[in-house]
């Protein structure tokens, strides 16, 4: 385990509330600084949910990253931020009209791209608040930046769903998938700013027609001459049962089987809280996202009909085709109407469940 150079240590959530916690200090992006940093972008919704948990995803990989600056980048300046991050600054969270439609509602993929292009660090290291350090292993990350501009970790799941209709992530070789965008290391080099940017416009432009932005980070990425390197599955480990070669886990749901054999996940998540009760909370969250994307596809296919029969209703003649082909389309937009409303309602009422569920295990 390496020194640990930060004075905050593990501490427990009974611990961190105090009224004399120093305010972490605020930081702007935009001056370049020497050496490495590790950063997180989360807003302040939810009741702070995110901000927590990057809280405590903070505090795993403080204990393996030794000299290594870490900062919080959210929606407002937080007085009682844990200091385990050196700094916190300011991110512009919101959601282009353009893109309203996809997922990551609170603006946290534009927040995210925004901040990751300023580069401010010599090696930068991005990660999502559900990304917790198990072991020693994650400062290689830092050193394989010494001979690569960018390293990376391939997605969880293969995605070829009907939202890859843009004919360039439709051309991209299968062989080359998703790459997962909430764990990202790039050094301050010209090319890796300039591959950032474009990311960055692409995706708050919607210019490649995808759920979000790992769609046009895995087009720029194969497009790019960026020395890349892709680690291996233990450095982002994402499923619910137990590995012992896992170096870093991102499964909010597993946890509790980590907890039991790694006395600082034990510490530093806590045991006041049951953990069938949080379970119950990220397995909730995850539900919302997917009945939102069915809701996002629906409406998509329904605008779609519309499109069509509006255009059939423009042409239409006599013939008795289209008038059955008009019919058709109509009683195909009362269903997808009709599944779009029970999707609706489901989601409302996992909204509900989730407040519920919030106010149980977030009190700590």
């Amino acid at each position: 385990m390496a020194t640990q150079a930060h004075g905050s240590g593990m501490r427990s959530r009974e611990n961190e509330g105090g009224e004399n916690r120093p305010a972490v200090p605020a930081i702007d992006l935009a001056e370049r600084r020497n050496g490495r940093g590790v950063i997180w972008v989360n807003s302040s919704h939810e009741n702070l949910r995110y901000v927590r948990e990057a809280e405590r995803s903070a505090q795993t990989v403080r204990l393996f990253v030794d000299q290594a600056e870490f900062v919080l980048v959210s929606d407002q300046f937080h007085q009682r931020l844990d200091p385990v991050f050196d700094f916190q600054a300011l991110g512009r969270f919101f959601v282009p009209d353009c893109i309203k439609h996809k997922v990551h509602y609170n603006g946290q993929m534009i927040a995210k791209l925004s901040v990751l292009k300023k580069m401010t660090w010599e090696k930068n290291l991005y990660l999502g608040s559900d990304i917790a350090a198990l072991r020693p292993g994650i400062e290689d990350i830092f050193r394989l930046l010494d001979d690569f501009d960018i390293v990376v970790t391939h997605a969880h799941a293969r995605k070829w769903s009907s939202a890859d209709w843009d004919e360039r992530i439709l051309g991209l070789p299968k062989s080359f998938p998703e790459m997962n965008c909430d764990l990202i290391a790039y050094r301050r080099t010209a090319e890796v700013g300039d591959f950032l940017r474009e990311w960055e416009r692409i995706y708050a432009n919607n210019e490649i027609e995808f759920p979000h932005d790992q769609g046009a980070f895995r087009y720029l990425l194969l497009e790019s001459k960026l020395r890349m390197y892709i680690l291996p599955p233990e450095y982002n480990y994402r499923s619910r049962e137990f590995w012992e070669e896992a170096v870093i886990l991102q499964r909010r749901t597993a946890i509790p089987a980590y907890r039991e054999r790694y006395p600082h996940i034990a510490e530093i998540y806590g045991s006041t809280v049951d953990a069938p009760d949080r379970n119950r909370l990220w397995d909730l969250a995850e539900l919302l996202a997917a009945k939102r994307k069915l809701i996002d596809a629906a409406t998509a296919e329904l605008e779609a009909l519309k499109k069509e029969r509006d255009s059939l209703r423009s042409e239409l003649d006599a013939d008795a085709p289209d008038r059955s082909r008009l019919r058709d389309l109509n009683e195909l937009l009362a269903t997808k109407r009709k599944l779009i409303d029970a999707a609706t309602a489901e989601l409302e009422a996992l909204k509900r469940e989730r407040e519920r569920a919030s106010k149980q295990s977030w009190t700590a």
